[in-house]
């Protein structure tokens, strides 16, 4: 009895990890860790970077900032040239956004 309903926990954690992935191009149900572009406001050099971190906890509770502001405001950016992003999963059970911004 023990044992099926150990199984039974188990199925229902993988079943349940597949809604709680990260958003990203291309994800993987077991392990997601890439990094993508977001969008170019204007070409040229930076000087600084900043970053700004969501999780979401097996699909249920997602907390956290990770908005383009708020990454600007933690690099000391005032003017935004690129945006790119993290995406980072295991199983589904822990998942994080991170949003990456350069500028001046």
């Amino acid at each position: 009895m023990r044992k099926n309903f150990l199984a039974f926990i188990l199925v229902l954690a993988l079943l349940m990890a597949g809604c709680g992935g990260v958003t990203s191009p291309v994800s993987g149900s077991l392990y997601t860790n890439l990094k993508g572009p977001g969008y170019e406001n204007a070409a040229g050099e930076y000087s600084k970077v900043g970053e700004a971190e969501c999780t979401g906890y097996l699909g249920l509770v997602a907390v956290g900032d990770c908005s383009v502001e708020t990454a600007a405001r933690n690099g000391g950016l005032s003017t935004v040239k690129f945006v790119d992003y993290k995406a980072h999963s295991i199983l589904g059970i822990v998942n994080t956004y991170t949003t990456v911004v350069y500028g001046d």
